[in-house]
């Protein structure tokens, strides 16, 4: 920072008796809900690192400025739910859009800031997940693994059953009705990394992946209701999301780059099962290890291998006389 008298008399006028006024704030949220998608995530990405920078002087004005970006961006969001029936589509693209870049931004910059307002967040939020607007399905993808990292055991028990159908549907669906792009490989990144999310940084378990029961509450309006799930939310869709990996996997990735796509995320996403979930995942990954090798040796399929070789050893030599065989040929067709 090449002037940091002016940076921060324009990024927190406090001292003005402005509390929670910043001129820098003003003009980057007036860039986040802007018409054009590339300024939203431009400004987005300006305000993260304005965020990283004022939120390390922990100055005490600063919570003014961050409840006026939330409030911002929780108004534009019921905003568009009131308005999504009216014609002014692109207005309301551009306002769930970037009050979703906003979320995201503020769960990675503002340490616990986020927390206490953790739930009204994902109840919003869990509200478009009938939206047919592009963006704002690839900015869910991207978010859904922000917020189960950001408070594990209440996404878990209260969101996380609506996120992984959503993400799995997702990764299923051919296109949405207002767009021909296909958004699926994104959708398996992000049933990976949801899942990497709720593993326990103490005890490495997955949150929900265990065959024992699970407490889990139903947001009901005026209050909550409590359910006891015979079984580990995660654990129960096992199945599920490991034949959805298969499905990606199966992806030719030499007939259309989306294709490539497909089984290059689905690649990724099962090294991210693989070392999420350890010997739970034996099973199925014994089931899938030929499908890896069905396509040949790929940078995505040596990042699996090595993942899986990492998180369950015993596989390690099986795998190794399969490069050997996959190596021998990609060398005969050559030859």
């Amino acid at each position: 920072m090449r002037a940091p008298a002016t940076f921060y008399s324009k990024a927190n006028q406090a001292s003005q008796g402005r509390s929670g006024s910043s001129v820098f704030v003003d003009r980057m949220l007036q860039g986040v809900y802007d018409m054009q998608p590339i300024v939203r995530c431009s400004s987005a990405d300006a305000l993260a690192e304005y965020l990283k920078i004022v939120v390390s002087r922990k100055h005490s004005s600063m919570v003014g400025i961050l409840c006026k970006i939330f409030r911002t961006t929780m108004t534009k969001l019921q905003q568009s739910k009131t308005e999504r029936t009216s014609n002014r589509g692109q207005s309301i693209e551009a306002g769930v859009h970037g009050s979703l870049l906003a979320v995201s931004t503020l769960l990675a910059c503002t340490d616990g800031f986020m927390v206490p307002r953790f739930e009204e967040v994902c109840d919003v939020i869990l509200n478009l997940f009938d939206s047919d607007i592009t963006l704002v399905q690839l900015e869910l993808y991207r978010l859904l693994p922000q917020l189960a990292a950001t408070c594990r055991h209440s996404f878990g028990r209260r969101y996380l059953k609506r996120s992984l159908s959503f993400l799995l549907d997702s990764a299923q669906r051919q296109t949405l009705r207002e767009s021909q792009l296909d958004i699926r490989p994104q959708a398996y990144s992000a049933i990976g990394g949801l899942v990497m999310a709720l593993v326990d940084s103490k005890t490495g378990s997955v949150f929900g992946g265990s065959n024992e029961p699970m407490m889990i509450i139903q947001r009901e309006f005026p209050g909550e209701i409590f359910e006891l799930n015979p079984r580990g939310v995660v654990f129960e869709e096992m199945d599920h999301i490991f034949a959805v990996m298969k499905l990606g996997i199966r992806n030719d990735p030499s007939e259309t780059p989306t294709r490539c796509l497909i089984h290059e995320h689905a690649l990724v996403s099962t090294a991210d099962l693989a070392s999420a979930f350890k010997s739970e995942s034996r099973h199925y990954l014994s089931l899938l290890l030929y499908d890896l090798f069905e396509f040949g040796l790929s940078e995505s399929l040596v990042y699996c291998l090595t993942s899986i070789c990492r998180a369950l050893p015993e596989m390690k030599a099986k795998i190794d006389g399969l490069i050997l065989v996959a190596v021998s040929q990609r060398l005969t067709d050559v030859t």
